[in-house]
């Protein structure tokens, strides 16, 4: 299947609509293999795959983004959206669990990259292995948003 980079949002809440599953009830776990699952079988027609265009980012730690701090497992899929210019532009689906900044004080901060859907037994093997992965799962984030925005 292929969309168009600024039909990701869009298609991934109908994809989590069809299956029952609301945004805010999705915990780690759900929210990694839905993004996992989205970046596996669902192409974008307007990136290219072979300059890095379409890469899947776990990160984790403690942010404050003038709400508080929090601890965040973030995934998000970075898109090199090509316009046939000289540059092009960078857009982030990002799907982001907070949760009490507490629940952090163990893990710190890092990230873990896929560069193609391949790659994605290895990515996955590193993100169920990592302290932040094991530290949410089975937990209920205290929000889960879901943002497309140009990256930086």
């Amino acid at each position: 299947m292929e969309i168009t980079a600024f039909e990701t949002k869009e298609f991934l809440e109908r994809r989590l609509s069809d299956s029952g599953q609301s945004l805010e009830g999705l915990d780690a776990t759900a929210a990694f293999e839905e993004m996992a699952g989205f970046y596996e079988v669902v192409r974008i027609s307007d990136v290219t795959i072979e300059d890095d265009g379409d890469l899947l980012l776990y990160q984790w730690g403690t942010r404050n983004w003038g709400e508080g701090p929090a601890f965040e497992v973030d995934l998000t899929r970075q898109l090199a959206v090509d316009w046939d210019v000289d540059d092009d532009a960078l857009f982030q689906l990002s799907l982001t669990l907070r949760y009490d900044p507490a629940v952090g004080d163990s893990v710190g901060n890092g990230y873990v990259w896929c560069y193609l859907p391949e790659h994605l037994a290895s990515f996955r093997g590193s993100v169920q292995e990592s302290a932040a992965f094991r530290r949410v799962s089975g937990l209920q984030a205290n929000t889960v948003t879901l943002r497309f925005e140009p990256a930086g």
